[in-house]
């Protein structure tokens, strides 16, 4: 058992398979680790399957974030070689049906090589600073927001809308708000894939320049060589 006001790095291995089950980190236990196996990140999964209009016990909608099947609200924590997901197909314009798989709150947290899966409001990144490395998030309407500052390096950000759909839904409270989501493949900096063609992108729309988009490629937008090392 993971102590409270823990101090020291935690990891939790879990083997390969599919675990039914909402998972909730709490804020006073930091430095947690979920370790899959190397090369299993497909085949270790933590999913359910509640969406926002979904009920509690007590018979208060859930709302959005209350959908997550994993929601981290501690400092420090890292997951390699896992899975989020959460196994609600959203109809485009569906009322109630944001269904997240992911939900981060807490500062500074790390993901290498996971993997999220869902369909509307997938990814909820919160608050804090976070970085994701090598990792792949799907969805289909919004299925990255949040108000947080975070990095996204050779990650794989795919949609799987049809006819219509959004990749990202970032909030700020105050224009001067120092948040922000920074992506190496997703954007109008070397974008790649079906959606890269730019004919048809709205007038207003530009393509930046390396020199434009390096500020958001480094890990001093999110601090990290005062946090990731440790």
């Amino acid at each position: 058992m993971v102590p409270f006001g823990n101090k020291q790095r935690v990891k939790i291995y879990i083997l390969p398979g599919i675990y039914r089950e909402k998972v909730i980190v709490p804020e006073r236990k930091p430095y947690i680790s979920f370790v899959g196996n190397e090369n299993e990140m497909s085949n270790t999964i933590i999913s359910w399957d509640d969406k926002a209009s979904d009920v509690d016990c007590d018979g208060r909608e859930l709302g959005t974030y209350r959908s997550a099947s994993v929601t981290i609200l501690s400092d420090y924590f890292c997951a390699t070689e896992i899975t989020f997901e959460n196994t609600i197909v959203a109809a485009p314009g569906g009322a109630g049906m944001q269904a997240v798989a992911l939900r981060i709150v807490g500062d500074k947290a790390m993901f290498y090589r996971v993997k999220v899966v869902g369909s509307q409001d997938t990814l909820l990144d919160e608050t804090g600073s976070h970085y994701f490395y090598q990792s792949h998030i799907q969805g289909s309407v919004d299925f990255i927001f949040g108000r947080s500052r975070s990095l996204y390096q050779d990650c794989v950000v795919q949609s799987t809308a049809i006819n219509f759909g959004a990749v990202a839904a970032h909030h700020r409270n105050f224009p001067d708000e120092n948040t922000g989501f920074s992506t190496v493949v997703f954007g109008e900096f070397e974008c790649r894939g079906n959606g890269a063609n730019t004919t048809l992108r709205v007038p207003w729309s530009k393509k930046f320049s390396y020199e434009e988009a390096k500020p958001f490629m480094d890990l001093k937008f999110i601090d990290g060589e005062e946090w990731l090392r440790l």
